[in-house]
């Protein structure tokens, strides 16, 4: 686990992707039957935990889940196809209006549509200073070893005790999401 302190007041967790261009007709009929195979459709969240690692909060793209209860967390909203340049998600953490009981914030990246990570065209992740543009992380979220998995545990943002300091581990932990019942639960593994 690679640990980088950030010593920022903001930053941005980004999550980018291609489009899948040109669906074949097996990709439209999946689709038609509830299972997404026509678009490549992302999600980026974070879970949010006290210092006795109790689940506080909860951060997604979708309606109502867009912003902490602190309005310290807050994401860009769902992208349904990767299309556009740079990130296609993003969330923004501004730990200067974070409460002094947050104490660490888990980063998932999931594949909502009916692909593996082999799937898809061009998956990665960063985090980045808001004001330095200094990245603190960022790499491809497709390998040889994880192609047929759904979802990624990124990393942990941990808060330095005493201080407003924050600090990134990165974790890299790949699944399969239909695995997971309770995400709140089972990041707790993560958590120091």
């Amino acid at each position: 686990m690679e640990t980088s302190h950030l010593n920022t007041e903001q930053i941005i967790i980004g999550l980018s992707w291609d489009p899948l261009d040109k669906p074949q007709i097996a990709d439209r009929i999946f689709t038609l039957f509830g299972h997404n195979k026509e678009t490549f459709d992302l999600d980026l969240s974070c879970y949010v935990y006290d210092g006795n690692n109790a689940f506080l909060d909860y951060v997604s793209g979708m309606p109502g889940e867009m912003i902490d209860k602190s309005g310290s967390i807050r994401h860009s909203g769902d992208d349904r196809d990767g299309a556009g340049p740079d990130d296609d998600e993003q969330i923004k953490i501004d730990f200067t209006g974070l409460p002094e009981d947050i104490a660490n914030i888990v980063v998932v990246v999931e594949v909502a549509s009916a692909h593996a990570f082999k799937d898809i065209f061009t998956p990665a992740a960063r985090i980045v200073d808001v004001k330095a543009s200094k990245l603190f992380f960022n790499e491809t979220l497709k390998d040889e070893n994880n192609g047929d998995t759904s979802a990624c545990v990124l990393g942990r943002l941990e808060r330095v005790s005493g201080s407003g300091d924050w600090t990134l581990h990165t974790i890299k932990n790949y699944l399969n999401h239909e695995h997971v019942e309770d995400w709140s639960e089972f990041l707790t593994q993560f958590l120091p």
